[in-house]
């Protein structure tokens, strides 16, 4: 059974990097279009366990979300119009909000939160009242950028709409137009599940996009700290050495692992 929102997450990083894709992969990145995601309530109701600074970020990334996305005007009237018409006990009603504030930058593709919409459902004597939540995505990345959002979204913004309504919350839904997984984001994931462990399940799912797991992790580990200048790898390099330092990976074992699957596909194409 699912006990939190990061387990949920865990989940669909493991299902996209298990199930083999329709379309080639972009460089090393495997892109799945039209994906739903369901979190029950109650699943998003017990927390969550992720941090800024375990996905890389410096800090401010919560300011910068709200930049983008937090429109004071438009919230507080979508929360307005969802109070009032729960206070007037309406059979049902759906509020939405456009997902955009601030500007993005020149190369920005465009926001990658479209929209929220809450609809909620009275009940009767035999049905408590219900809420479901769905997120419309154009585009998000699912480890490093999608957990952000994810933490934005459950320590902000829901609770900011529900409020006590909360309890009523039956199921939040994601709707994504693209979604990808990148290898490279790797170590954001190894702070709650074991890299060899994943790295089996990948194998037994989807071989190939194994090959690239291997070799994204197999690099940390082949150096010290400081030794990577692009930003973002140098980041997830600096989570992995702190994971190994704080005993959550452990290198020597994971460098035989790695170096052993490694050996036998060399031997497979012999």
């Amino acid at each position: 059974m699912i006990k939190d929102l990061t387990e949920a997450w865990m989940g669909l990083v493991v299902e996209m990097a298990y199930t083999p894709s329709s379309r080639p992969f972009i460089q090393e990145r495997k892109v799945s279009q039209a994906k739903t995601w369901v979190i029950p309530g109650e699943v998003w109701r017990a927390g969550h366990r992720f941090t800024f600074e375990s996905m890389g970020y410096q800090g401010g990334k919560m300011r910068q979300l709200k930049r983008n996305y937090w429109n004071p005007e438009v919230l507080a009237a979508t929360k307005e119009k969802l109070d009032s018409r729960i206070a007037e006990k309406k059979d049902v009603t759906s509020v939405s909000a456009i997902m955009q504030y601030g500007a993005k930058s020149a190369r920005s593709q465009g926001f990658c939160m479209q929209s929220v919409v809450i609809t909620y459902f009275k009940g009767n004597t035999q049905r408590p009242p219900e809420i479901t939540v769905d997120m419309m995505y154009r585009s998000t990345e699912v480890i490093q950028k999608f957990s952000a959002d994810l933490l934005f979204l459950h320590q902000e913004l829901l609770p900011y709409l529900l409020g006590d309504h909360m309890v009523y919350l039956k199921e939040v839904r994601f709707y994504f137009c693209n979604i990808f997984l990148s290898p490279l984001f790797l170590p954001v994931l190894y702070n709650f599940l074991d890299p060899i462990i994943f790295l089996k399940m990948v194998k037994e799912g989807d071989p190939t996009f194994q090959y690239k797991t291997l070799f994204r992790t197999k690099s940390p580990l082949e150096h010290e700290a400081g030794y990577f200048s692009f930003r973002t790898r140098n980041a997830m390099h600096n989570i992995f050495l702190q994971l190994i330092d704080q005993g959550k990976v452990n290198r020597l074992s994971l460098g035989n692992y790695i170096e052993k699957e490694l050996k036998e596909r060399a031997g497979t194409k012999k």
